[in-house]
């Protein structure tokens, strides 16, 4: 059986499903924590963003490095209220879990979290804790996304 059967019938549900709960335990029945030259990498979409995961060692322990672009910041000029709505949304994902918010010359919206991995770095941890993470966020992140689409004039 694949290890990751468990973990992929439980993403399978829907969001009203989903067992948060049981998706942690599952993370320590993984084993095996991977082993080689190259650092751990993954990518992956969720909700139409695409993160992009690394697994690092630090001085506290193996640290997962989750970064996406998660939209775009309209300009002030361009759209004030929702340029207001988004960054209200911007404060709130921060309360939500530990990440670092920044805007580029273009006006894209990144996220950048460093989670801690508890235990070894086995796969199914790793799986764990990324799905913790997007599923603190997952609310406000399609919030996010609704009012990133530009408004409709009328025709």
């Amino acid at each position: 059986m694949d290890s990751t059967a468990p973990f992929l019938e439980l993403l399978s549900h829907t969001p009203e499903e989903f067992d948060l709960t049981s998706f942690a335990r599952l993370a320590d029945a993984g084993s095996g924590a991977p082993t080689g030259d190259r650092p751990v990498h993954f990518a992956f979409d969720c909700d139409g963003i695409t993160y992009r995961g690394l697994l690092l060692e630090t001085d506290e322990g193996p640290q997962l490095r989750l970064e996406a672009l998660i939209g775009i910041l309209p300009y002030s000029k361009e759209s004030p209220a929702r340029r207001t709505a988004i960054l209200q949304a911007l404060r709130d994902i921060k309360k939500l879990a530990p990440s670092r918010l920044t805007v580029d010359p273009r006006q894209r919206i990144r996220l950048d979290a460093a989670l801690p991995v508890e235990g070894a770095p086995t796969p199914a941890r790793l799986m764990a804790a990324t799905g913790l993470f997007i599923a603190q966020l997952r609310q406000s992140l399609q919030i996010l996304a609704g009012l990133a689409l530009p408004e409709k004039t009328p025709s």
